[in-house]
């Protein structure tokens, strides 16, 4: 279901950029006066640009947002605004370039027509895509905590709207609920086991029902098992600074984690920057340094040359992390133990590799593979994850988004190994910070900062 619902969200922005380039390209052949324009390098430079804005201005215009929450008024809007700032870019961008072998026509024939067809294939794509949801296809699943007025309400407008994409799974409820036929699940004690053998895309809290130190425990097993929260009539201790409202006018429902890569569109440049990077890294870099890399490990002890373990990506799926060997061979065969400062199972080669970073390397194949980011959380071992996720407050959610070669916590010196859970709760901090402020320039000053420490050596690199 979630691959499906990511490729919903893919198709809905390629299909955008398919348009503003046929449109672009049809206004610029309609309205060049000399007929160079669409065969020079112009042309391209900027078809980039205006597809570059309309990415990064699709953030603020929240075009790409939640799908489900958002109604066709509040997409139109989106979109003139879009038509309006590519208006805006293709004015000051003429002016500045001073082109003259175009008409002026086409500083509004273009950004209109965009407006036009992008408008009639959200209008094809959304009636299609509610036919699909009334047949129960493309659905989001809830629970519902909380069996009062509110969410029996909110529960009704879900059932007698199936084109919303939404399927209650059930409630759950320290009483019983005659009225809801089948509907109730158990008591709150249930809610783990639920989302262990479930698939929850979305658990929402009436937290007008219970005390605050129950929503508190809701909100943890909900975390553990990184499932997105929406509180219904939320109090603000628990809502994000920027509450995502549904598309249910009526109710108050907010989150509580702002999730800024939850946008299928900024997932699409980061994932197209994840491609681009690692292929650069592979094919310029790793022909010269995996051979040396790979001989030195060779000659300096027995074993693979790759080092390979279990660790958890987003939603806590299970890959495996490809690292240089650092080690004596076989010494993490018996058990877990957490790399510390002149570790003698680490070997020569190993402790240079590790205090330039070198060793994660191979970690471009698993970002090339999609189980990895070139920045996110750093993904730690299965082991790790087990003993920390019922110790660290929110440590779940740092599953929310791909790990990273690289995070923001790293490059601010919690890296390597955690003595305590206080060092591991600081880490957790900072990676959730990166997960709810994420930008494209915060992941390039990240890559920068990294670069410079590989360069002047990182203390914690060990």
């Amino acid at each position: 279901m979630d691959f499906q619902r990511r490729t919903y969200n893919l198709i809905r922005v390629f299909t955008d950029l398919v348009i503003l380039n046929i449109v672009y390209a049809i206004n610029i052949v309609a309205f060049n006066e000399d007929n160079t324009l669409y065969s020079n390098q112009l042309y391209f430079i900027l078809f980039i640009t205006f597809t570059l804005i309309w990415l990064i201005s699709a953030k603020e215009t929240k075009l790409y947002d939640e799908f489900h929450t958002r109604s066709k008024k509040f997409e139109t809007f989106a979109l003139f605004n879009q038509a309006l700032i590519q208006l805006i870019s293709v004015t000051t961008l003429f002016y500045l370039l001073n082109i003259q072998s175009i008409s002026k026509l086409f500083v509004l024939s273009y950004p209109v027509a965009l407006f036009v067809f992008t408008w009639l294939e959200k209008f094809i794509f959304r009636a299609s895509l509610e036919k699909l949801r009334v047949k129960g296809r493309n659905l989001r699943s809830i629970l519902i905590i909380g069996g009062n007025e509110v969410s029996l309400k909110l529960y009704n407008q879900i059932l007698n709207n199936p084109q919303l994409g939404y399927r209650v799974k059930g409630f759950l409820d320290e009483k019983s609920i005659p009225s809801l036929n089948g509907q109730y699940l158990g008591s709150l004690s249930e809610l783990g086991k639920i989302l262990s053998n479930s698939n929850i895309d979305n658990v929402l809290i009436s937290v007008n029902q219970f005390s605050n130190s129950k929503v508190d425990e809701i909100i943890k097993t909900c975390e553990q098992h990184t499932t997105r929260i929406r509180l219904i009539h939320g109090f603000k201790k628990y809502a994000a600074n920027n509450p995502n409202l549904s598309i249910f006018d009526k109710f108050d429902i907010s989150s509580i984690h702002q999730d800024r890569l939850h946008s299928s569109h900024w997932r699409f440049i980061k994932r197209s920057f994840d491609i681009f990077f690692s292929l650069t890294v592979i094919l310029f870099v790793f022909p010269i340094l995996w051979s040396v890399i790979a001989i030195l490990i060779k000659l300096s002890s027995k074993g693979p040359i790759l080092f390979k373990q279990e660790r958890w990506g987003r939603d806590n799926t299970k890959f495996l992390t490809l690292k240089f060997r650092t080690m004596k061979n076989g010494s993490d065969d018996k058990e877990f133990i957490q790399a510390s400062k002149n570790d003698p199972r680490i070997t020569k080669i190993g402790s240079m590799l590790r205090r330039s970073n070198l060793d994660e390397l191979p970690q471009f194949l698993n970002v090339l593979k999609g189980d990895m980011s070139v920045v996110g959380p750093r993904p730690h071992p299965t082991q790790l994850n087990l003993l920390a996720k019922d110790k660290v407050h929110f440590y779940m959610l740092r599953h929310l988004v791909k790990p990273g070669i690289t995070g923001w916590a790293q490059v601010n010196g919690f890296r390597g190994e955690t003595k305590d859970v206080r060092e591991m709760q600081k880490r957790i901090e900072y990676d959730l910070w990166y997960i709810e402020n994420w930008s494209f320039l915060v992941d390039i000053k990240i890559i920068l900062k990294t670069i410079y420490k590989m360069i002047t050596g990182d203390p914690k690199a060990y």
